[in-house]
């Protein structure tokens, strides 16, 4: 068997809300992170009644803001290179222990229509061809990824393997890890059977994303 001497390099790409000056966002002093906030005054009459301190024909509007967040979190501690020699290597696995996203109205030409799924996708980049690549021989270790089937994970967006999908119902507007069924955790194999002895790298793009 051939050693192969191996680089490797792991990018998370995620979408994350925007920043802002809303007063709402950043740590509260109980360390609780609050997005979201409403105030109304109620006060108590001497008879014990419970009424609004405005006049009971005016309306007390309540004004509430939620700032746009999504957040996504690759767990990579299971994922460990392996002595590679000419065979199919196990890499381990990469998992998605987090995700909240409540900006779904991002879809459509004008981009503010509600999407209708949601999904996790893997690819490569950063290299001359698919898989893991060694540039001395143009020669690509296929690269794939399991969660019950194994998927080819492809160079580029363009090739990339869609891991799960969830749809998105028309009443629900945070989608959330457990939207996910398995929990994602996505075991990752090389197929270094027809490989040289070289270098070899890529950079692995784990994804989360809508479409309509």
């Amino acid at each position: 068997m051939k050693r192969v001497l191996f680089l490797f390099c792991v990018a998370l790409l995620a979408a994350c809300g925007k920043s802002s000056n809303n007063p709402l966002d950043g740590v509260r002093p109980d360390e609780y992170v609050v997005r979201a906030h409403a105030e109304f005054q109620v006060t108590a009459n001497t008879a014990g009644e419970a009424i609004a301190r405005s006049a009971i024909s005016q309306t007390q509007p309540v004004s509430v803001t939620l700032a746009a967040s999504t957040t996504m979190t690759l767990d990579n501690s299971s994922f460990v290179a392996p002595t590679i020699t000419n065979g199919v290597m196990d890499f381990g696995n990469l998992k998605i222990s987090a995700l909240a996203d409540n900006n779904l109205k991002v879809c459509g030409a004008g981009g503010n229509q509600k999407c209708g799924t949601a999904l996790f996708r893997i690819f490569t980049q950063g290299v001359a061809g698919a898989g893991i690549f060694n540039a001395a021989d143009n020669f690509g270790a296929p690269l794939s990824a399991t969660l019950t089937t194994p998927l080819t994970v492809g160079l580029l967006v363009a090739n990339a393997a869609v891991m799960q999908t969830t749809t998105i119902a028309a009443n629900k507007n945070v989608v959330r890890l457990s939207d996910f069924t398995p929990t994602p955790t996505y075991n990752i194999k090389a197929d270094f059977t027809n490989a040289g002895a070289g270098s070899y790298t890529t950079t692995i793009v784990v994804e989360y994303a809508l479409a309509p």
